[in-house]
């Protein structure tokens, strides 16, 4: 193991000191991996928050339920984490939403967006998954930006969702 690593890094010191054509390859693609991009830390800006709720057949709406995709951290989720993964697609494809609706110019055609269509999914699939007694009549979900640093819903609301029937 330390033999690797001892050749790993006098392949990066005899690439960044010899400078010759520029390759090209899927291996060394995936050498950019190994660096982090610290501009992930350059601005700390308001998160985007999934919140479901659904109707019963007495026709009770419940509270409103944030979506917090946290896993629990453990020492063998560092090779193979799919929950952890699938979390990350969830939240990313959540930010990927709020960006669209906040470039939108007509609310309207927010429903059209493959994004808006695959969250709409995943809000189902979240009010399924939270309703085990008895299937929801209606459900509906709410896009909101939550303050960094907060841990409420106190956020803005940037999008509600129709109600969907079952």
């Amino acid at each position: 193991m330390m033999l690797a690593v001892l050749v790993y890094v006098v392949f990066l010191v005899l690439t960044l000191w010899f400078r010759g054509p520029v390759f090209n390859g899927r291996g060394l693609y995936l050498l950019r991996s190994f660096f982090p991009n610290w501009r992930f830390y350059h601005r700390v800006t308001h998160r985007a928050v999934l919140c479901t709720r659904y109707c019963n057949r007495a026709g009770e709406w419940s509270h409103w339920q944030p979506g917090w995709p946290r896993a629990r951290r453990r020492l063998s989720t560092l090779f193979h984490n799919p929950a952890g993964n699938l979390a990350l697609v969830e939240q990313s494809l959540i930010e990927h939403l709020s960006a669209d609706v906040q470039a939108a110019d007509d609310g309207a055609a927010v429903a059209s967006l493959p994004t808006y269509r695959l969250v709409s999914r995943l809000a189902r699939a979240r009010v399924a998954a939270s309703c085990l007694e008895e299937p929801p009549v209606a459900w509906q979900f709410q896009l909101c930006l939550v303050p960094p640093y907060d841990d409420g819903l106190a956020g803005t609301e940037v999008l509600t969702s129709p109600e969907y029937t079952s």
